[in-house]
Formats: structure tokens, C-alpha cells, sequence
């Protein structure tokens, strides 16, 4: 991907007057590149799995289900990570939006300049993950190996060099874990939820090492393991991330590492 790769955009609306406006206003963008339109639930959900957008412009108020329903149904048979900027006529629902961790939300009816704004904002964040990618392959040198991840829709093949983390959602339960990965592109990969922490780090052996009971980190995206704080941080563009060093894991990264 680069920079001036369109963004594979695809629109959920139930309205064909609406659509058709919207699709017009989206014309006034060239960097968006519209792959496909649905009005129903199953056919937008359908869509969403075919097509694997960047950008999914979807309204809230679809017939028999919201898109709500919709948006938490697709991520749960897919790994592709969209982004997803709701609309509405209901302001009361755009709070509800944000926390169902939308892009964001747009009141109709739409106004062109606050659609250019939501866009620009998404070509933005989209550009910053093309230039922190660069940073990883210019930073992180590593011998491919490959290994298999089981997922909540199957197996997936990652080189174990992209990994940069694993890491236990707060979903999770004593029971039933669920772990997710963080790739150094910023994908996110649910595995299956009876996966534990003990199969990961047999998996990853002695490349990774696990600092808390909820992460487990590639030891080549570690910069610095503070003892003041007892926190680890990353290497850039991952340095906003730190995480708290559980205090026998502290102890045996001391042994480990002959660190008096």
C-alpha cells in the first residue's frame, strides 16, 4: 500500500435517495474509491467479508437490525481491519457510536465540508501507518519464520518477525482467554479463545518473553525495561505503548539478563 493507493471505501445506507446523495457527495473525492453499495443487512454483511474495505460508511438505522449489529457481526468472522465512519439522524446515537469504536459519526443530513474533514482525518491516520511500517522495515531486521496462529475463523501464517506483541483483551476470563496479536502494520488478530498463554509461549519460544499475566512481547520491539516504574517501552513508532512488569516476571528478567 502507498500513498496514493485509493481508500477501498464501501457504503451500507437502506435508502435510495439517500445512497444516491451520498454517492454523489463521495464523487468529490478522488481518493476514495467506492467498491460497492448495500441496503440490507445480510448483503452489506456479505459485502463487508468479499470486498475487505479500508473505510465503510454505515448507517445506524438499518431495517430489522442497526448497524451496530452489523459492524459487531462482521468482526467476528473476519481478521481484515476496517475503519468505520457511521451516519445518523439521531444525535442522541452518535456517542454510542464512538464507543462502539467507529472513526466517527456523521449527522444527516450530511454536510460536504464535515464528510471532507471525516476524510481527511482517515487519509491521515492511513498515511501515518504507511510511514510507521517504513520505520519497521528500515528498523527491525530479522530471519523469516513462519508461524501458524489459531484464529477465530481458522489458521493464520504470520512471519513471527511482524509479531510485535500478544496481548489478553479485557473480554477475557479465567476460563475462557482471549488473546489477541498486534502486528507491526497495526493489524489486529483475534486467536481462538481457548487459546493460553502457556501454548503462545510455546509457540514463540525464546524470541518473545512474557511480562505480565495479559502480554507477551517480541523482544526485538523492546527499547527499555524501566525499574523504576517496573514498565517496559517499545521501540518506535510503537514507544506510546508501555506496559506494567508484573513483579516475578521483574525478577526473573533480572536473573535472566545478569542485571545486578
Amino acid at each position: 500500500m502507498s500513498h496514493t493507493d485509493p481508500i477501498r471505501t464501501i457504503i451500507v445506507e437502506n435508502d435510495r435517495a439517500t445512497l444516491c446523495l451520498f454517492k454523489a457527495q463521495l464523487e468529490l473525492f478522488p481518493e476514495i474509491d467506492v467498491r460497492g453499495h448495500a441496503s440490507q443487512y445480510h448483503q452489506a454483511k456479505r459485502l463487508l467479508l468479499t470486498e475487505k474495505p479500508e473505510l465503510a460508511f454505515i448507517d445506524i438505522d438499518l431495517e430489522g437490525k442497526s448497524g451496530f449489529d452489523l459492524l459487531s457481526d462482521v468482526r467476528s468472522f473476519t481478521t481484515n481491519e476496517f475503519s468505520v465512519i457511521f451516519f445518523t439522524s439521531n444525535e442522541r446515537l452518535v456517542i454510542r457510536a464512538l464507543r462502539a469504536s467507529a472513526f466517527d459519526c456523521l449527522l444527516k443530513p450530511i454536510d460536504e465540508t464535515e464528510l471532507g474533514e471525516a476524510i481527511k482525518r482517515f487519509r491521515d491516520k492511513r498515511d501515518r501507518q504507511i510511514e510507521n511500517s517504513k520505520v519497521i522495515r528500515q528498523t527491525i531486521m530479522y530471519v523469516t519464520e513462519m508461524i501458524s496462529l489459531p484464529t477465530h475463523i481458522g489458521i493464520r501464517f504470520v512471519d513471527m518477525g511482524k509479531i510485535v506483541l500478544f496481548h489478553c483483551s479485557r473480554e477475557c476470563s479465567m476460563d475462557k482467554p482471549c488473546w489477541e496479536v498486534l502486528l507491526n502494520d497495526e493489524e489486529h488478530i483475534k486467536l481462538k479463545r481457548s487459546t493460553t498463554s502457556r501454548e503462545i509461549a510455546k509457540l514463540v519460544k525464546d524470541k518473545f518473553i512474557q511480562i505480565n499475566p495479559a502480554v507477551i512481547i517480541n523482544l526485538n520491539y523492546i527499547d527499555v525495561v524501566e525499574f523504576k516504574t517496573q514498565e517496559c517501552v517499545l521501540i518506535p513508532p510503537f514507544q506510546h505503548l508501555r506496559f506494567k512488569i508484573s513483579r516475578s516476571q521483574m525478577c526473573g528478567l533480572r536473573e535472566k539478563y545478569d542485571v545486578l
